[in-house]
């Protein structure tokens, strides 16, 4: 669940961040030499000297990566799931009926691939921009700065809005392809007539759960915090009145309680947002909404 978070928040951190800093993060990369060539060779000779060490050294990353996979799609499952169950939450309110948890273990195999395709492919789009707007700025690296100023405002212009509108869009794309089975063709049309329609709400909806996300992330922060200093004093004073045994014990069981209180709020943040979308997706799809700015000036105009 944690993976399928938040596109706003990943959008805001990659794109409306200071990426000034790391444009020289990117040329030091460059300059480390892990694109040359000599390097085949090297692994090559590896091999040959140490066959041992460099198959462990494979098995340990093909784990990795299988726990990686793993990982994903559970949380490529959980997001599935969220979205099914608040759509069969809402209809269970008109109908009468329960939600089917059976129904939607089904609805998230059926589409784990899709969903983890589209998901992926969010972040993708948002590296790639990044390098795009990067790499022009890298490569005129010694070029007049105002230059340099004017290509990043001009690319970040011009490519932020459009990496928004496909977040946007894939995640109506999710919602079709979850809560009305639509063929792939099928949400993307109507996900993108979705957006047109609505542009204005979902901007909103979005900023809004971004401020919620924020505030969230830092109660989590102060509650571990607070919960930290307990630890963080008796690790200081505890040496000498406590068992060496035991002292190590209790600040590994502490540091596992901030590690799950983390990852069960950050869970908890994400369900929201995730759910808030779908209600959001499902009053848009099949009411209609208005824009609160809207709604704002046009009750300003009614009553001067």
């Amino acid at each position: 669940i944690l993976f399928s978070g938040s596109i706003e928040l990943e959008l805001l951190q990659n794109l409306l961040t200071d990426n000034q800093n790391q444009f020289y993060n990117l040329k030091s990369f460059l300059q480390t030499g892990v694109f040359n060539p000599t390097i085949l060779k090297n692994i090559g000779q590896w091999i040959y000297t140490d066959t041992g060490d460099f198959s462990s050294s494979v098995f340990i990353f093909l784990a990795f990566l299988l726990a990686l996979l793993i990982i994903l799609g559970v949380a490529m499952i959980g997001q599935i799931m969220i979205i099914d169950q608040t759509a069969q939450s809402r209809r269970s309110k008109d109908n009468n009926l329960k939600p089917n948890l059976p129904a939607s273990w089904v609805k998230a195999k059926k589409y784990l691939v899709r969903v983890g395709i589209l998901n992926l492919s969010i972040k993708l789009v948002v590296y790639l921009v990044f390098m795009l707007i990067t790499l022009p700025i890298v490569l005129s690296l010694g070029q007049p700065a105002i230059l340099t100023d004017l290509i990043y405002l001009l690319l970040f212009i011009i490519l932020m809005p459009l990496t928004i509108v496909f977040s946007f869009v894939v995640k109506y794309v999710v919602s079709y392809l979850v809560i009305y089975g639509q063929s792939f063709k099928q949400a993307i049309r109507n996900s993108w007539l979705l957006f047109k329609e609505n542009w204005l709400v979902s901007v909103e909806m979005s900023f809004m759960l971004f401020l919620i996300h924020i505030v969230a992330s830092l109660a989590i922060i102060l509650v571990i915090s607070a919960l930290a200093i307990p630890v963080w004093f008796l690790a200081i004073t505890g040496s000498a009145t406590i068992s060496p045994i035991i002292l190590p014990i209790i600040i590994a069981l502490a540091l596992i309680v901030f590690l799950l209180l983390f990852i069960v709020g950050g869970s908890m943040i994400i369900s929201y947002v995730l759910v808030a979308w779908t209600n959001l997706f499902i009053k848009l799809n099949e009411e209609g909404g208005v824009s609160k700015i809207v709604r704002t000036f046009t009750q300003l105009n009614l009553n001067p």
